[in-house]
């Protein structure tokens, strides 16, 4: 068994803001390194436009750790100190294999640095009258857009392409932000079964998406069915287990709450 240490190593185009995009990682074992890093930087544009990002950081640290000995790489990097360079508090794992030590290492470059790739038509989130109706107002409010690295909610983000995990929407204001939509507004027969499982499925979104950024939120918009809302408290007992925040949609407060909590999310970040 190979015990191994990772460090990310993250960009903070504007120190005064303060905001960062991770880089690159470098995975370490007792007596080897593997680095991963992007080659493209033009995203960090969007945090800082002048910044230059002709020159990658990774590069330098890569040719220092090649010109040190092994055993003092952990410690260059626990050490390190740039004014726009950050590297993580270390974190650690175990992998069978030198090989899966690398596989390790790609799989969480993969996760928690590479760009997310647009989702794949079939892989896209299904369209319903609840979600189309969100999609609008968030559209009318501003608050919608293409990227999610621009302080936008996004459609359709994919939370997990190999699991078919795509989230209805999203954001980040440092941390991951999923929003899923869910209506109750159904049969009863349906609502025992279909409706459970769909009530599982996002379960397991807001998990996934957890386990990938341990401070992701979840929000979640539900209409609840016409008549005995008793008939899903199982749901929502499940649901509210998981989800940081819930609001009906047809009550006019909590909706004027959800757009509120996104605006402040957003706007109000842009503004501090």
């Amino acid at each position: 068994m190979i015990q191994y240490r990772y460090f990310l190593i993250s960009l903070v185009p504007d120190p005064l803001r303060n905001e960062q995009i991770n880089v690159g990682i470098i995975g370490l074992t007792k007596d080897r390194y593997e680095c991963r890093a992007l080659k493209d930087l033009q995203r960090v544009r969007i945090l800082n436009p002048n910044y230059d990002t002709t020159a990658n950081p990774m590069d330098s640290i890569i040719a220092l750790l090649a010109g040190i000995p092994s055993d003092q790489h952990e410690s260059y990097l626990k050490h390190f100190h740039g004014d726009f360079v950050r590297v993580s508090p270390t974190a650690e794992g175990r992998a069978e294999s030198y090989d899966r030590f690398v596989a390790a290492i790609d799989e969480i470059y993969d996760r928690l640095v590479k760009p997310i790739a647009p989702v794949a038509a079939e892989a896209k989130g299904k369209v319903t009258q609840l979600k189309t109706a969100v999609k609008r107002a968030l559209s009318s409010r501003g608050l919608l857009g293409q990227r999610i690295e621009e302080k936008k909610v996004v459609t359709d983000y994919a939370i997990s392409l190999s699991e078919n995990l795509v989230a209805d929407f999203a954001y980040r204001n440092g941390n991951l932000n999923i929003i899923e939509t869910i209506d109750f507004q159904v049969r009863a027969e349906r609502l025992k079964s279909d409706k459970f499982k769909e009530a599982a499925l996002l379960s397991i979104k807001i998990l996934e998406a957890k386990e990938q950024d341990k401070q992701a939120k979840g929000r979640l918009i539900y209409i609840p069915p016409a008549k005995d809302p008793d008939r899903i408290l199982a749901h929502t007992h499940m649901l509210n287990k998981y989800y940081d925040s819930t609001y009906n949609f047809q009550d006019v407060n909590d909706r004027g709450r959800f757009y509120a909590d996104i605006e402040h999310d957003l706007i109000g970040s842009l503004s501090l």
